[in-house]
């Protein structure tokens, strides 16, 4: 059985090879981020979370309306303020 560590490194394997197959800003691109994030925030691995939140805020893909990119933008302040996204528990690894 894989651990948490060794699953983040194949998914991140898998972005990286769609990306570079030319489909960075793919709907089903956003589908693959989306998922890691839920899975970096539900493993409490806030820091995973906040580095592809940054990068969606940064390169919205067309799929993101400006209302999404607010909502990504909330949960970044919420890590710079040191507070897990609402819902999670909170840690002092934002």
């Amino acid at each position: 059985r894989l651990g948490y560590d060794q699953v983040l490194d194949q998914w991140l394997d898998l972005i990286a090879d769609y990306e570079r197959a030319g489909a960075p800003g793919s709907e089903r691109a956003l589908r693959m981020v989306s998922l890691l994030i839920a899975a970096a925030i539900e493993a409490e691995d806030f820091q995973t979370a906040r580095t592809w939140l940054a990068r969606l805020i940064a390169d919205p893909p067309s799929e993101l309306n400006e209302r999404d990119v607010e909502e990504l933008e909330a949960m970044m302040r919420e890590y710079d303020a040191g507070l897990a996204p609402a819902g999670c528990a909170r840690t002092g690894s934002a």
